[in-house]
């Protein structure tokens, strides 16, 4: 594997991002961060492809999903969603290459 570079994807309060990996490139997500304040009477969170990767319950209970971080996103389109806040996904691109 070659390095790429850096991305850092920023998803906007309430809205969904899609975003591009190119034939050949696989991200490694490192972390994942939210801007939401903890309110006891709202739920914050972010979902990669659908799945939930951050969630905020009442009164600051917090669950990351999945439990271990990095974990690999292949080439193709991919969908962000943040709700009660933004979100930003901390990724290094890799491209992969043959001996």
């Amino acid at each position: 594997m070659e390095l790429v570079g850096v991305r850092n994807i920023t998803c906007e309060n309430n809205q969904t991002l899609d975003f591009e990996i190119e034939e050949g490139n696989i991200l490694k997500i490192l972390s994942v961060t939210h801007s939401g304040a903890l309110i006891s009477t709202h739920t914050n969170f972010t979902k990669l492809n659908g799945e939930y990767i951050y969630f905020t319950k009442h009164y600051g209970d917090r669950t990351y999903l999945p439990p271990s971080f990095p974990f690999y996103l292949s080439n193709g389109t991919h969908s962000l969603h943040s709700t009660g806040g933004y979100s930003t996904l901390y990724a290094l691109e890799f491209k992969l290459t043959t001996p």
